[in-house]
């Protein structure tokens, strides 16, 4: 049968005078050269292709034989070889799930006139938004090649950076950055291309495209020998959800984004990879002149390294300096005031290529050492009064008015400026310049916001530090950072029901959007009414500090706030933060606002502490409305007894009977609870006269909530040990009560009950009614302590961490505990459990965020949600460097009984990069052999625990 073909060809034929107003025709072969001039991209895309001889055939199917050739290098495979061997290489859609996932593989290769770069995508869903060049190429199934044609270290696209979309059927999207905040411009360049639907045999179904891109040496200013930053990305657009999901190139154990060059990979004139700084560049020379920092006069005998002086006029030349690592000078001289260090930039001699960078080192001499007066007034919502104000060595305690003056001697560059109200650690920094205090006496004058520094620091490698407070303009934020990032900002919302989200980029751009549907628009603080500044300090270190309005807060200054910061890494996901139990704060979902951190009118920032659950007991199916009960054992922000209703109404159902019995008084209550009106009836336990004195639960102290999802209801009372001890309830009810008496009752009207007709008792353990009329005995005696494990299943020595894992079968469910020293490397701990017939085989990802994945095991698309929405309750604590992680399981989540027998089970550490298998995953082992993790349960290793 003859293939079927779509090629929609970027190469068009055009009239001599269309040609010519796109691209004038020169002697390079029809189109124009590059121009060293590095101007910005302009807002028209000019030329479409075709306007030269590529050293293949483009026809989007890569069986041109020049693709076959030994210079030709492959990434990513069909068959998992690349996954099984480490090299990966392949842009794909789940980089957790490398070896399962849609992915395009890439071919690239030095040609006669430019690099040629192949791709051929999986994919039987191909679907565009439009079929025009520009922006509408980007939401179509895609490929996107990125360039960096100057390897300078540059960590925003800037003019040297290229950005080239062909889709799958064949528009493009060409762009090179604009030098503006690192955002990318358009760009009239000649590319050569060919983009085609690839079909099977039956010529109708698709199963993916091809394309073939060209990018002529001269266009971009290099020549075939030229190292090259590269990185690829595609777009996979799905058609029945009209949404896209992008597509990362994983390759030397990570991705590397499109907006941050200095993580490409280099594609090396050797025609080899490597990492960005595993490049080796040639050697430089460095010249220049060294002068006074304040008068800017020339500076003759200083010694900067061992045989390199300055000469009378300043001047001095280092030959042959290795330029792949920061040129570190010290500065030594009679007139210098002290030694003082002098850096170049390693990025700076590197993007030279070989070559000379003249550069100046401003140093201070014996003559700029002054004594200056720094005086001014701070400001501050809350109270001035004893705050201190830090400058250099000198420091003074403010009084009332605020006002401050200091002598200070400026003996270096910069003096730090430091203010902290009394009785606080979050201090404001500022720095002034020797270069003020040379003109005259400086007034410094400041607001001091009302604010807290954060418990824990945040980021990639936990290094930024956080401030969060208020000023008279609104929310006032600073983020401290050491390491290169996309940007930081804060998740914040006035109700707890919705949310805003703010990210200050790293391009000095801003974004302000729903804290679920994010929209990610960048665009200049000031459009946003923000206040922002972003710099770096003579420490080095990156300081983001802005001020949200109180009208884009939605509230005034005095009300609370929830709030919580956040990095955009520069490897592309966000970190969040995380609190001193390891909870960690995301956004996206309008449930995780109820577990977010207040900023109060103070500053203050107070947690909601993770809730644990310390001891259950379920009751099983009673009534007419097939009701179940789980009463728990609660610690958290408010300690208590929590009890949990399902059930599914019915006609003559009215509500349920809550009872506890206090075994050290004699003393008890029943509560009769209404549905769907939120109110109780309460009485003396044998009281049962009732007389409709029904009130609202909260104001017998209960909290109560009903949900209705599928039909059924659910009802949760809660129950602070306060409120069961007070003046109401009576009950030495308490944290350290051993037993509690709990019973409980269905009500019904219609005469159905099997007590006295009204009531549906609960089921005793011989399994028929227990009344609950009869005293102490007809209460079931709830043990609150910890369960002691029936069974205890053990591992050490998992994975790269060492890694402890303990196993232990309670009374109602599965308590798994992982001990390890956590690293950087470390992305969680896993377990694949191989459960008894007629229960789904499940596999678990607890990641060292806090969220949790729960799959069918066979699918490895995981997907990160709160624990509590698995129905399984987990924690974190560390002490000592070691961090223990424990997760519950019980057996209704699971779908098994408590005396089950024996259960497979595979466990599994998560690393970022480096696993044993698929790059990710380490398992344990059974015998001498590691578990292969979709191998099936039959290889699992076997917990017996009727043999303890």
């Amino acid at each position: 049968m003859k293939k079927r073909t779509l090629l929609l060809t970027a190469g068009i034929l055009l009239s001599a005078g269309m040609f010519a107003a796109g691209c004038a025709v020169d002697a390079n072969g029809g189109y124009s050269a590059f121009r060293p001039d590095k101007s910005e991209g302009n807002s028209d895309f000019d030329f479409p292709s075709n306007s030269f001889s590529a050293d293949v055939k483009l026809d989007g199917y890569l069986d041109d034989e020049r693709w076959a050739r030994e210079d030709v290098l492959s990434l990513g495979s069909w068959d998992d070889s690349d996954a099984e061997s480490g090299e990966y290489g392949a842009i794909v859609s789940d980089t957790a799930d490398y070896a399962h996932s849609k992915r395009a593989i890439i071919k690239m290769f030095r040609g006669n006139v430019g690099f040629h770069f192949g791709f051929e995508v999986k994919d039987d869903d191909v679907a565009y938004l439009s079929l025009e060049d520009g922006d509408p190429a980007i939401w179509t199934d895609n490929i996107l090649v990125n360039l960096c044609t100057a390897i300078d270290g540059g960590v925003v696209p800037m003019s040297d950076d290229y950005y080239f979309i062909v889709t799958a059927f064949g528009n493009n999207c060409f762009r090179r950055g604009a030098n503006v905040a690192g955002t990318w411009g358009a760009w009239s360049g000649v590319l050569d291309y060919e983009a085609s639907l690839h079909y099977a045999d039956d010529g109708e179904t698709v199963t993916g495209f091809g394309v073939e891109l060209v990018v002529p040496y001269t266009q971009i200013g290099l020549k075939k020998d030229s190292p090259v930053g590269v990185t690829f990305r595609s777009c996979d657009r799905v058609s029945a959800g009209n949404s896209m999901i992008e597509r990362e190139w994983w390759y030397k154990g990570g991705t590397h984004h499109f907006n941050t060059p200095n993580t490409y990979i280099i594609w090396g004139g050797d025609n080899r990879l490597y990492e960005y700084y595993d490049y080796k560049m040639p050697d430089v020379t460095v010249k220049g002149t060294a002068v006074d920092y304040v008068t800017g006069d020339a500076l003759a005998g200083v010694t900067l390294a061992e045989g390199v002086t300055t000469d009378e006029n300043g001047n001095f030349v280092m030959e042959n300096v290795d330029p792949n690592t920061d040129l570190i000078l010290t500065a030594r001289g009679e007139g210098l005031l002290g030694e003082q260090e002098f850096s170049v930039p390693r990025d700076k001699m590197r993007v030279l290529n070989g070559g000379t960078l003249t550069v100046t080192p401003k140093l201070l001499t014996k003559k700029n050492k002054i004594t200056q007066t720094v005086k001014g007034v701070i400001t501050s919502l809350g109270k001035v009064e004893g705050a201190t104000v830090k400058i250099g060595k000198e420091e003074t305690t403010l009084s009332a008015d605020g006002r401050y003056s200091l002598d200070c001697v400026f003996d270096q560059p910069v003096l730090k400026m430091s203010v902290s109200a009394a009785g606080s650690d979050a201090v404001y920094e500022t720095e002034i310049a020797i270069g003020d205090a040379v003109k005259g006496e400086v007034e410094k004058n400041l607001e001091l916001p009302v604010m807290s520094r954060l418990s824990q620091k945040f980021g990639t490698n936990k290094t930024a530090e956080g401030y969060l407070g208020w000023t008279k303009e609104g929310l006032f934020v600073r983020i401290i950072g050491t390491e290169p990032t996309n940007g930081y900002g804060v998740a914040f919302s006035a109700d707890g029901k919705k949310g805003t989200v703010v990210l200050y980029h790293s391009f000095g751009t801003m974004c302000v959007t729903d804290f679920v549907t994010q929209s990610w628009e960048y665009a200049p603080p000031s459009s946003y009414g923000i206040d922002a500044e972003k710099l770096t300090d003579s420490r080095g270190r990156n300081i983001y500090t802005f001020v949200v309005p109180y009208e884009k807060l939605g509230i005034g200054y005095g009300e609370a706030l929830k709030i919580a910061p956040f990095e955009y890494t520069s490897a592309g996901p966000f970190a969040w933060y995380e609190d001193e139990n390891g909870v960690s704060y995301p956004f996206g979902d309008a449930e995780f606002l109820t577990k977010y951190p207040t900023l109060s009118a103070d500053g203050a920032i107070s947690l909601i502490f993770p809730e644990t659950v310390l001891s259950g007991y379920r009751i099983g199916a009673f009534g007419k409305t097939n009701a179940t009960a789980l009463f728990e054992k609660v610690e958290g922000q408010t300690d208590g007894i929590r009890v949990t209703i399902d059930y599914t109404p019915a006609d003559g159902f009215w509500g349920f009977g809550v009872m506890f019995f206090d075994f050290s008084s004699g003393k008890g209550i029943t509560q009769l609870y209404v549905p769907g009106y939120g109110t109780i009836d309460h009485r003396e336990y044998g009281n049962w006269a009732w007389n409709g004195n029904y009130v609202p639960a909260s104001s017998l102290g209960v909290l109560s909530s009903e949900k209705t999802a599928d039909g059924k209801v659910s009802i949760e009372l809660f129950y602070g040990y306060a409120v069961l001890q007070g003046e109401k309830y009576g009950l030495g009810i308490s944290a350290d009560t051993l037993d509690i008496g709990i019973q409980m009752f269905e009500y019904v009207l219609d005469g159905s009950g099997n007590l006295y007709t009204v009531y549906n008792c609960i089921n005793g353990e011989d399994g028929t009614p227990l009344p609950f009329d009869g005293g102490a005995a007809s209460f079931i005696k709830w043990r609150t302590t910890e369960d002691v494990p029936q069974s205890t299943y053990t591992y050490e020595h998992l994975g790269a961490h060492d890694i402890s894992v303990t196993l232990e079968k309670l009374a109602d469910g599965i308590r798994l505990t992982y001990a390890a020293r956590e690293t950087s490397q470390l992305f969680g701990y896993g377990i694949c459990l191989d459960l008894p017939d007629g229960a789904q085989d499940i596999s678990l990802l607890y990641a060292t965020t806090g969220n949790l994945s729960l799959l069918a095991y066979g699918t490895w698309a995981w997907e990160y949600k709160l624990p509590s929405e698995f129905g399984v309750s987990a924690k974190r604590s560390e002490a000592d460097g070691t961090t223990v992680s424990t997760l519950f399981l019980s057996y209704e989540m699971l779908g098994i009984d408590a005396d089950f027998q024996s259960v497979g089970l595979c466990l599994f550490e998560v690393v970022n990069q480096g696993g044993a298998q698929f790059g990710i995953y380490n398992c344990m082992k059974n015998g001498d052999a590691e578990i292969a993790i979709d191998g099936g349960t039959e290889n699992f290793a076997r917990w017996d625990t009727a043999e303890g």
